[in-house]
């Protein structure tokens, strides 16, 4: 998950150089407002404090390159989780879309809380979860790669997307998200590799 908020990050700050050096129109901007292909995604809005979009897009490409490496690098450091949290809120302040830093956020929360006890071994719910492992977080991540750049690639094949299609896909990957991690965690419970609590 935090490779897709590095990647997805990366792609709103390339949209905000391409702009220049033009100011925002106010704190919330269109990454690319004039592409045809994020029409469905409403141009991929952004957030920044930097009054300059081509230092936005810079800031935003840069904090997305530290979240992918500190995704593949920290991984196992103690602050990982926090660490991840402190440059997603960067990310969401510079330009890196509303999307990736809320993953990044989720991920980074999440990971703070591993070794706490989530579910109990043995429950109906633990198990049926547990079992499911490790198919929601495929579905989570093939319903965000379905928004960036899936929903591309399908206006670039078959024309215009239909913007009905972005609610259903946006929920989709974060309720697959939020499955992911109980399921991932009641895997751990189940086989008794969870650190007690």
């Amino acid at each position: 998950m935090g490779l897709l908020c590095a990647a997805v990050g990366v792609e709103h700050g390339l949209g905000a150089i391409e702009q220049g050096t033009e100011a925002p129109p106010g704190l919330v901007f269109r990454s690319w407002p004039d592409a045809a292909a994020f029409d469905a995604l409403g141009g991929e809005p952004a957030l920044t404090l930097v009054p300059n979009l081509l230092v936005t897009g810079v800031l935003a490409v840069l904090i997305s390159v530290a979240i992918g490496a500190w995704t593949i690098w920290g991984a196992h450091h103690p602050r990982w989780g926090a660490g991840l949290v402190a440059l997603s809120v960067l990310q969401l302040i510079c330009g890196g879309g509303f999307g990736p830093p809320i993953i990044g956020l989720v991920a980074g929360l999440l990971a703070t809380r591993v070794d706490h006890t989530w579910a109990t071994p043995g429950g109906r719910a633990t198990n049926l979860a547990a079992r499911l492992w490790p198919w929601p977080l495929v579905l989570a991540v093939a319903s965000f790669l379905m928004l960036v750049p899936g929903f591309q690639f399908l206006f670039a094949v078959s024309g215009p997307v239909s913007p009905e299609l972005v609610g259903p896909v946006t929920l989709a990957a974060f309720a697959s998200t939020a499955l992911a991690v109980f399921s991932a965690r009641s895997s751990d419970r189940v086989a008794g590799r969870a650190a007690p609590a």
